[in-house]
């Protein structure tokens, strides 16, 4: 029985058409692209997680993988900053895990620079080490999943993967059992190159492609995307006939103005009974301008969630646990203890503590546990002595203790973003105890939660309903009513091109003739402006 690919270019309809049939285990890229198909959620590498977890393999956490990787490092080569260097090449190494299912050593013999020939080295050897160990990486799932045979296949609805990459491929094809269905919309235009070479791929590996009468029920009148001409247009370059729909765009002098005026059309069209989840706000650059729409939004009174990844150290928490970090480091210095014991997750000291502390001034650890014990009833004698050799365990308790000293937990659970702070930070020094018994030193601990204020992230505004902010690679698949695209300015989006400094483009093109199939500024251009596209056809 042939497995097929549907090429529509608004394959909506016909989605939700196809998961009203049974058998089907429906697979989308996000929850976006679920609830437009009505379907419940479920991704490529929660299956591929279930795959490998049958083969008792678990995917490596952040943090462990920094420390694999720096051991690796020290043993391929000598390297002055070993924490700086492994932080800098973990994104590369994890592009070239993603590309190809295997990394032969032959590789490091092409014509390829030093750098170049090291970092493929400490790839290999970083893999070898984490499959040494039962562990993966998440760049590698799916092609780990494939090697974890028997793949158990599945009737599959693929929906929302409209760039698939080539492990997504790969998986796809090793799971899918007969008459499974990928929808991969299609169109002569050069921006969609990458497509058919996907489709070229999967016929080549058995697919059929199916032409719109085999692919829609009968009984199924399909209708058109709203703006449909806008769409053409964009392909095209050519003028069109005017849209049924149209676009609006607004010029705004300032960053300023354009959030405002952003923000009052979304606030008008509440007031006029449109729900929150057919309103969707569209940033490209969501870190640059989440903060300042989620502080106007506020100060709108609109209820606006943000679920993009942040830093740890972005939040209350992490901004104290570094504060606490640098107290300690530099001998409780009085501006920095101050602030530090001022923090609003620490206390809330009244004028008596602020005319104590100026009076007395105190610099070193002794006068200010005085100050702390008679002013803010805290008794912060964890504090000392710090500077020594513990068990990675050891640290962990040390610093379980010193959060419970200052009420952390109940403190954080005031903010949801705080309290979803408090719990990934658990999780992941649950991670940094592992292996128990090996000692560290206090600097050695001390970079490790730096790391890990780092690499551990919450979302920017987590919570439940209001408007929500997307990037244009979040909305794939998705349905809205009314979308608000900002930060179109030149520059912006579409971005300006720059070159990785570990892996540059000329070095990039070297991989490619080695089967390292990197992307090239040709590819980074086609999947932003397909990205770009795609929030054409989100309107209803």
């Amino acid at each position: 029985m042939p497995r097929f690919i549907c090429t529509d270019l608004s394959p909506k309809s016909k989605a939700v058409q196809w998961t009203q049939q049974p058998g089907f285990t429906v697979v989308t890229p996000s929850r976006l692209a679920s609830r437009a198909i009505g379907s419940k959620h479920q991704t490529l590498q929660d299956l591929a997680h279930m795959q490998v977890q049958k083969q008792k393999s678990v995917c490596v956490s952040p943090i462990k993988a920094q420390t694999i990787l720096r051991q690796v490092l020290s043993s391929v080569s000598p390297l002055e900053d070993l924490w700086g260097t492994a932080r800098a090449w973990m994104p590369s190494i994890k592009l070239i895990l993603q590309s190809c299912s295997s990394i032969q050593s032959s590789f490091c013999n092409s014509d390829l620079s030093s750098q170049t020939h090291q970092l493929l080295a400490a790839t290999i050897q970083y893999q070898k080490s984490l499959h040494e160990h039962d562990f993966i990486d998440e760049s590698e799932l799916y092609w780990r999943a494939i090697d974890l045979a028997p793949v158990s296949r599945q009737q599959l609805l693929v929906y929302g993967y409209f760039q698939p990459q080539a492990g997504e491929l790969a998986w796809i094809n090793a799971l899918a059992a007969p008459d499974s269905i990928i929808f991969l919309p299609l169109d002569d235009a050069p921006l969609f190159r990458k497509t058919q070479a996907g489709i070229d791929w999967l016929i080549q590996a058995g697919w059929e492609r199916l032409d719109d009468q085999v692919t829609t029920p009968p009984t199924v009148l399909l209708g058109t995307p709203a703006n449909a001409s806008l769409c053409k247009t964009f392909l095209s370059n050519e003028n069109s006939e005017p849209p049924a729909k149209s676009t609006v765009a607004h010029s705004y002098g300032t960053f300023d103005a354009e959030i405002r005026g952003t923000l009052s059309k979304v606030k008008a069209l509440r007031s006029a009974g449109i729900a929150e989840k057919d309103i969707a706000i569209v940033a490209r650059d969501e870190r640059s301008y989440g903060p300042k729409l989620l502080d106007i939004a506020w100060e709108y009174d609109l209820p606006l969630r943000a679920l993009y990844a942040t830093p740890l150290l972005t939040t209350r928490l992490g901004a104290w646990l570094a504060l606490l970090l640098r107290v300690i480091e530099t001998q409780f210095p009085f501006e920095e203890t101050a602030k530090l014991l001022s923090h609003p997750l620490c206390s809330n000291p009244d004028s008596n503590f602020w005319g104590a502390a100026r009076q007395i001034h105190p610099e070193g650890f002794i006068a200010w546990r005085e100050i702390a014990a008679d002013q803010l009833a805290l008794n912060i004698s964890s504090l000392e002595r710090v500077r020594q050799t513990r068990r990675r365990d050891s640290w962990v308790e040390w610093l379980m203790a010193v959060f419970k000293t200052f009420s952390l937990r109940s403190r954080c659970a005031r903010w949801p973003r705080e309290n979803v702070a408090f719990n990934n930070l658990e999780k992941a020094l649950v991670e940094v105890s592992k292996p128990e018994n090996e000692q560290l030193s206090w600097l050695m601990f001390k970079q490790q939660m730096e790391e890990l204020l780092e690499s551990v992230t919450v979302p920017a505004q987590p919570g439940r309903g209001g408007v929500e902010l997307h990037s244009p690679a979040s909305m794939i698949g998705a349905q809205y009513a009314h979308l608000f695209v900002v930060g179109m300015a030149d520059g912006i989006l579409p971005p300006i091109v720059s070159s990785d400094p570990v892996l540059d483009f000329f070095e990039r093109a070297h991989l490619s003739n080695q089967g390292i199939h990197l992307s090239s500024p040709t590819d980074n251009f086609q999947k932003e402006a397909l990205d770009f596209y795609r929030t054409y056809a989100l309107t209803e």
